[in-house]
């Protein structure tokens, strides 16, 4: 069955309350002169301190603030200053309303925190189904993770080897700063189509990281990867502009052939050995 209140519902619920309450309260109060605005001005405090940190510090401070009035309450009742207070019923009211809006803050907090929370992990979700990042058509990260161990599996199991290439643009950051989103997009297009062109069809292709991509060479060994890295850097040197101006692109490059003997490393440990590589080597 279809539940009532859905989160919507609650989360506007508690805010029409909060509401409500806050200008009810701050209504009368105000007509009390200084002594009713400070009570308003302290509620109006203790309310958005619940938004911030939570019920269980609005209720401690609302809490402590409720002592403090009373115990000065009662010096005033010995006192002969009792006339300059406001009417202890009101005080009463008082007491009742701001636990009433601290609680009712608390959970308008809670509700946010856990859509948020909710929201986090279903974007995270779609992340990891997501596999093609959208500027290149290459696999992203998450997918380059899944084939390098199953890759790695299969090694290990039936024997054979592959290679990993590492590339990173450099000044890649500067590039975008200087020519524009639009030439970004362009560049990544133009970088990728070369890429296809420069290796098999077979061969698996990665964006991984903004300025970095991935290429899974199966069946590839030491002898032929010299035959890439030709065809790369004669593809990738020169890119031409939107204004069919050109311009000189550099770029870092690693690589590791991946055999039954090699060491294992999980997938993390392995590219992270290649990255720290990859500033001994231009492509």
């Amino acid at each position: 069955m279809k539940p009532f209140f859905n989160v919507e519902t609650k989360t506007l619920m508690f805010i029409s309350l909060l509401v409500i309450c806050l200008q009810g309260a701050v209504f009368v109060l105000i007509q009390q002169h200084t002594q009713g605005i400070l009570l308003a001005v302290l509620l109006s405090l203790l309310t958005v301190l619940t938004l911030l940190a939570g019920s269980l510090v609005g209720l401690l401070c609302s809490l402590g603030i409720i002592f403090l009035v009373g115990s000065f309450l009662l010096y005033l009742s010995f006192s002969s200053t009792a006339a300059l207070i406001l009417p202890l019923p009101l005080l009463l009211v008082y007491g009742f309303v701001l636990l009433f809006a601290v609680l009712t803050a608390g959970k308008l907090q809670e509700s946010i925190v856990n859509q948020g929370r909710l929201n986090r992990k279903l974007q995270e979700e779609i992340n990891q189904l997501v596999a093609v990042d959208a500027s290149t058509g290459f696999d992203n990260r998450n997918r380059l993770m899944l084939e390098l161990e199953l890759e790695m599996k299969r090694v290990q199991r039936y024997g054979g080897s592959f290679t990993l290439v590492l590339i990173q643009m450099e000044y890649y950051k500067d590039f975008q700063k200087l020519y524009g989103e639009e030439e970004r997009l362009h560049l990544l297009s133009s970088i990728a189509n070369k890429v296809r062109q420069a290796v098999r069809i077979t061969d698996r292709k990665f964006r991984y990281s903004a300025d970095r991509l991935a290429l899974l060479l199966t069946q590839t060994d030491d002898t032929s990867i010299e035959v890439v890295y030709d065809k790369l850097a004669q593809s990738l040197k020169d890119h031409q502009l939107l204004n069919q101006k050109f311009v000189t692109l550099a770029f870092r490059t690693a690589y590791s052939v991946y055999g039954k003997q090699t060491e294992l490393l999980d997938c993390e440990d392995f590219i992270s050995q290649m990255e720290s590589e990859m500033v001994a080597r231009e492509l």
